[in-house]
């Protein structure tokens, strides 16, 4: 029997990763879900298989249920409510198209998470407006606590 050690799990789910012989999926079912390491032997029982597998289902259907419509997928993206091994993979995708598109704008600094900071000028003149525009729309969608300090 392989032993787990529960807060590699943890931290394996939280960032979207499998653990030892558990995919990403079941990493964070097994996680969140409390099962004990002496539940998740390897191979796992197919009862617990089958369990988490339909857990994957749903949880990727909730997550791809807005695809039809750009806006909801992206604020998917952002929604900390889905699962991680749903979500980051597609977050990871937005933040390569965005430095693709722009290939201009260049990070000016990293934040905590090592995610590139962006002037706010110089976003504002990539997208053709002015900070307080993008400050107003900030206020309006509850992330201009992110964009005071005049780096994204």
């Amino acid at each position: 029997m392989t032993r787990f050690n529960s807060r590699e799990l943890t931290n394996a789910a939280r960032n979207g990763g499998g653990y030892r012989h558990l995919t990403p999926a079941q990493a964070w079912n097994a996680d969140t879900q409390g099962f004990t390491p002496e539940q998740l032997t390897h191979p796992l029982p197919p009862l617990l298989t089958l369990i988490f597998g339909l857990a994957e289902h749903k949880q990727r259907a909730d997550f791809d249920e807005p695809a039809n419509d750009p806006r909801a997928m992206f604020n998917a993206a952002f929604d900390e409510a889905h699962p991680p091994y749903v979500r980051l993979p597609v977050l990871q995708q937005l933040r390569e198209g965005v430095m693709n598109h722009f290939l201009g704008l260049a990070p000016s600094g990293v934040d905590y998470s090592n995610y590139g900071r962006f002037n706010l000028a110089e976003v504002a003149y990539i997208f053709d407006t002015t900070e307080d525009e993008l400050l107003e729309l900030a206020e309006a969608t509850g992330t201009a606590g992110r964009l005071r300090d005049g780096s994204i």
